[in-house]
């Protein structure tokens, strides 16, 4: 065999070799539905990785309800050869990939949401506690009988769908009349006016509950489009600019403040020891933190707000490539 055809020969099994082990490789997959969140996210998950001298590749949906997209994006980072995937699942369907993946040595973890599904672990919110609190908090500012909404996200969110059925659980024990509880529309425009709509076919409301940042921000600024607008005690999660100054200037009453930074530093770290042999528990939950406007001026929630405005910003600074 000629010398020139052994080397070709040589370099193509390295080649294979090379593509077969890459154990620094570990995969995220993002969701949509409140752009800070997910930015610190990927900050968490991007630190942890440096520390691990990981590679991290990432990948993003552009909108919840877009199952192929996220589908795409896994098999782009089974391409890559990445060890494990942490990823946000957008549907229960999401069970058979994890299931192919799985059946090929490589382990999911699951952040933000859970499914029933062949993963290692999912690392989350504790939701449904969430939920109950906001129900108890708003309670305790308003009168029995007193009429109360909802807003949801969406019907295959596992994580909003748990926060929203606490706090409606939670609403009818003590004594709340929850006059609506619907899903708006993913689109900006769309679920704006969507909100608006149905603040206005509602003037008696005292009290709303929106489980996520979207959804907060989507009523806050329903609101503030109204020519009219009459006191509500309205309880949102999660935070950005628009929500602070917002609870700032008590047009919000309250914010729960999720931890998302952890969820994603957790999700790497869980990656790296479930690659490694180690066992993990089944569920990794994490307590969402209620703030006030009088909270703001406190030392302890004012490092916490600049911590995360810091790490969405350093996230937002690293452009995340969409999936195809």
């Amino acid at each position: 065999m000629p010398s020139s055809t052994i080397s070709a020969f040589i370099a193509v099994l390295a080649l294979l070799s090379s593509e077969e082990k890459t154990p620094d490789c570990v995969g995220l997959v993002t969701a949509s539905g409140g752009s800070q969140f997910w930015q610190e996210i990927t900050a968490g998950a991007r630190d942890a990785a440096t520390e691990l001298e990981l590679t991290l590749e990432i990948r993003s949906s552009s909108y919840e309800s877009n199952i192929e997209q996220q589908r795409q994006a896994l098999k782009e980072l089974e391409s890559l050869g990445c060890i494990a995937m942490v990823v946000a699942p957008n549907t229960p369907k999401r069970a058979q990939d994890v299931a192919k993946l799985k059946q090929k040595g490589i382990e999911t973890i699951f952040i933000d949401r859970d499914f029933a599904a062949e993963r290692a672990t999912a690392i989350l919110t504790d939701n449904y506690a969430t939920g109950e609190r906001a129900a108890i908090a708003m309670a305790d500012e308003l009168p029995k009988g007193a009429q109360i909404g909802m807003i949801r996200l969406h019907q295959s969110i596992d994580s909003t769908s748990e926060r929203e059925q606490g706090f409606i659980d939670a609403a009818k024990m003590v004594g709340l009349t929850v006059v609506f509880d619907e899903y708006i529309e993913t689109g900006q425009d769309a679920s704006s006016q969507q909100m608006a709509e149905l603040l206005a076919r509602h003037p008696q409301l005292a009290g709303l509950f929106t489980p996520n940042e979207s959804t907060t921000t989507t009523a806050v600024l329903a609101r503030q489009s109204l020519q009219r607008q009459h006191p509500m005690i309205h309880i949102g999660v999660d935070a950005n600019k628009v929500l602070l100054s917002s609870l700032a200037q008590n047009q919000l009453h309250s914010l729960f403040l999720q931890r998302p930074y952890l969820i994603g530093y957790q999700g790497v770290m869980a990656a790296a020891k479930i690659a490694d042999g180690h066992q993990l528990p089944d569920v990794i939950l994490t307590e969402s933190t209620y703030i006030t406007a009088v909270d703001l001026e406190q030392p302890e929630i004012q490092a916490l707000l600049q911590e995360s405005d810091n790490r969405a910003r350093q996230s937002d600074d690293a452009t995340l490539p969409p999936s195809d």
